[in-house]
């Protein structure tokens, strides 16, 4: 091989490595921009779980995004870096960057060694629990194993249907605020029920699908956050690990029914709920548009709140009992607009779209008192968490919707402190069934006398602790 082939090669090779030097250092800056929009909410620990977590069927619009915004502008930096001392020695600095050129691989090996060396130092003595949140022990002291209970059902089991009720609040009947009581149509209904005064948002529960999982398994979501649920979820197994209330209920003999008027695999909803149980009657946007064609889309995202519970009217008729059903509604969310019809004209038409929800849901319960099985059917309304954004304005003192109907509890403290993990126990408790606490998952029941982990530590310390890396937690999932 001759001296000048041989310099050739290792000119060629010079080249490679510095590409590959820079193309990682773009590569790092770029991917920490992608993060900050993809996962806004989400820590270092979090997402690697999420990457690590053997996903498949990954949705192909993350790996694109990625693929455009990440790895083809880091290569096209590192190229044009590359070009740009033979670039610029036609300008004015030729002598200076003649002098670069000569010595530039070098600088560009110590440069990157510096920059990573330096950055990473600085990372690690100011953000070190940003990256990697610091453990705790807090689910190994308080979290109560559901799949270890000796759970007892009534020799007669009670039917359930929880009710969702998009980002409703208690709140909507402050007629000094509002200039009306919002929920009037349910008023009448509420008084036959037991409500509880201070139900809130919980620790990583201010969406439908945490609230959800909360729900079902008295516990937050930490390690995957709402980003990540809401833009990766139909792909992702969520708390594969957790005996929940829906595997408690069929274990059980119970049938299952959900309904919602939206497509449930955003957030991985519709994955969820089939894992745990909501297989036998699954309607969606997509199963009604086949199955009651007569029906009209109310908006973008699917299906009317009163045509849902026309829709499920219909076919609780002739549920096989025991039977659990879930209704989601969807017209109350923030910045939806579903083209509703209503007699009421407020002063705004979020308003007249919460008193059409509220009467849509009065108006079901009153069918359902037609039904035989209706004096043994424990029937939960809830609001799924507080409203989201600002269309509109609310006051200081917030509270989620609750109402509990046909339970054989007497109860005279209705003044609890409670969050979406806390449904857990208490709806187990409403349709009868015991085992040898209160608790479950991180939720107590509000029946019980027990204080809840909210009333116990307060919310500051609950947030700070559930905020921690959790052997224990990171097992259910």
């Amino acid at each position: 091989m001759t001296a000048k082939k041989q310099k050739s090669i290792k000119k060629a090779m010079a080249y490679i490595c510095a590409f590959f030097l820079l193309f990682l250092i773009f590569l790092f800056l770029e991917t920490k921009k992608f993060i900050i929009v993809q996962f806004p909410f989400s820590n270092f620990s979090q997402i690697l779980f999420f990457l690590l977590s053997g996903l498949e069927g990954t949705d192909y619009h993350f790996i694109e995004t990625y693929f455009f915004r990440c790895l083809l502008p880091s290569a096209s930096y590192s190229t044009a870096f590359l070009l740009l001392p033979e670039i610029m020695r036609l300008a004015v600095f030729q002598k200076i960057l003649s002098y670069i050129k000569s010595n530039y691989i070098n600088c560009l090996i110590l440069g990157t060694f510096f920059i990573i060396w330096t950055y990473s130092i600085h990372t690690l003595l100011t953000k070190t629990e940003k990256i990697f949140p610091p453990k705790s022990t807090f689910y190994e002291e308080n979290y109560v194993e559901p799949e270890k209970q000796n759970f007892t059902f009534p020799t007669q089991k009670k039917n359930l249907i929880i009710i969702l009720l998009e980002s409703f609040e208690t709140t909507f009947c402050n007629t000094s605020f509002f200039g009306t009581n919002l929920l009037s149509p349910l008023q009448a209904i509420q008084a036959r029920g037991i409500s509880f005064q201070n139900y809130t948002n919980g620790f990583g529960t201010t969406s439908t699908q945490p609230a959800i999982l909360a729900l079902f398994s008295g516990v937050p979501t930490t390690l995957i956050p709402i980003d990540i649920l809401h833009q990766y979820g139909k792909n992702l197994t969520q708390l594969k690990n957790t005996y929940t209330l829906g595997k408690i209920l069929t274990s059980n003999h119970y049938h299952t029914f959900f309904i919602s008027g939206i497509n449930t695999n955003f957030a991985g909803q519709k994955k969820f709920l089939c894992d745990n149980g909501f297989q036998e009657k699954y309607l969606d946007s997509q199963n009604i548009e086949k199955m009651y064609p007569q029906y009209q889309r109310a908006g973008g995202w699917g299906y009317g709140d009163s045509d849902v519970f026309q829709i499920a009217a219909n076919e609780l008729k002739s549920m096989k009992e025991p039977f659990v059903a879930i209704i989601n509604t969807i017209d109350t969310h923030h910045h939806y607009d579903p083209k509703i019809s209503t007699d009421t004209h407020l002063a705004y038409k979020e308003y007249d779209t919460i008193y059409h929800t509220a009467q849509a849901t009065a108006d079901f319960l009153t069918t359902l008192q037609s039904y035989p099985y209706y004096q043994n059917t424990v029937i939960v309304l809830l609001g799924d968490h507080l409203r989201q954004g600002n269309d509109f304005s609310m006051p200081d003192e917030r509270h989620i919707y609750n109402l509990f109907l046909n339970t054989d509890i007497n109860l005279q403290e209705r003044n609890r402190t409670f969050t979406q993990i806390d449904l857990f126990p208490t709806i187990l408790e409403a349709i009868g069934v015991s085992w040898n606490s209160h608790r479950l998952g991180l939720g107590t029941s509000v029946f019980s006398q027990e204080q809840t982990l909210q009333e116990k530590f307060g919310g500051a310390y609950l947030e700070r602790e559930l905020s921690k890396r959790n052997d224990l937690y990171n097992h259910l999932w």
